[in-house]
């Protein structure tokens, strides 16, 4: 940003994760975004808002093969036929009790409201070096 946020009741901060900190599985995590609510659904007008659980990270490997990293990426698991991420929430956070835990990265093409496909998050945790690295200029 060019100049810094102005904080309100609709502007908030919220904290990062530790370094390599452990979420407990199953905890439950808000996510929010502009996505679609459903494979054939349009993007939403307005946010939206839902909670998702944690997942162990290696039945995520087990089901994403090679395109999940378990450094790098946590994911999520839903028991709703609908809601939660989709196409067009990429980018979004996940909060998991009061810390930014993940970044919405990915899920099933054209299957999003599909529970077999867990959700994923880039592992903030993992990024720190980085992220306090680029806060510092």
């Amino acid at each position: 940003l060019k100049t810094n946020a102005k904080l309100d009741k609709y502007v908030k901060t919220t904290d990062l994760p530790k370094k390599d900190g452990k979420i407990p599985v199953n905890v439950n995590c808000a996510v929010a975004g502009w996505g679609k609510t459903g494979p054939s659904t349009p993007t939403s007008n307005v946010l939206r808002e839902t909670t998702e659980k944690m997942q162990f990270s290696p039945e995520c490997r087990n089901i994403w093969k090679e395109n999940f990293s378990v450094l790098r990426m946590i994911c999520t698991k839903f028991t709703k036929t609908k809601g939660g991420i989709c196409q067009g929430d990429s980018g979004g956070t996940l909060i998991c009790n009061s810390k930014v835990q993940g970044i919405t990265d990915f899920t099933a093409y054209n299957e999003c409201d599909n529970p077999k496909y867990p959700h994923v998050f880039a592992k903030v945790g993992f990024y720190l070096p980085w992220i306090q690295k680029m806060m510092k200029k």
